[in-house]
């Protein structure tokens, strides 16, 4: 079911029943993570972010260039309280690790979940 409301959503065919649209969330996402990036190789150092899963496919998926039909397959497969870890170099971030949850599963591999 969360994968066809996902899917519904991106669409575009309903907007006006959403508080916010897919072309705004994902333009939001890519203006937090720009002014992320900008601070860090301003200040020289590095950053914490706590987030869901859709804004962490999504800034993936605009770091690795890929379509919008490519974020929510990242989305549906993010385990709960992974670590996902991006490096700038230059100009743009790229993407080191995507939803590492070693540490979760060597504490307790029944804390992790999907979902």
């Amino acid at each position: 079911m969360l994968s066809q409301a996902l899917a519904r959503w991106q669409g575009g065919d309903f907007e006006h029943e959403y508080h916010e649209t897919w072309p705004a969330f994902r333009a939001r996402v890519a203006r937090a993570l720009a002014a992320k990036v900008a601070r860090m190789q301003a200040t020289g150092g590095d950053a914490l972010v706590l987030t869901s899963g859709a804004v962490i496919a999504t800034a993936c998926a605009i770091t690795m260039d890929l379509p919008d039909a490519g974020v929510f397959p990242l989305t549906l497969g993010l385990a709960n309280v992974g670590v996902t870890r991006l490096a700038v170099d230059g100009d743009a971030p790229r993407v080191v690790t995507l939803n590492d949850f070693g540490w979760l599963e060597a504490q307790d591999p029944a804390a992790v979940t999907y979902r």
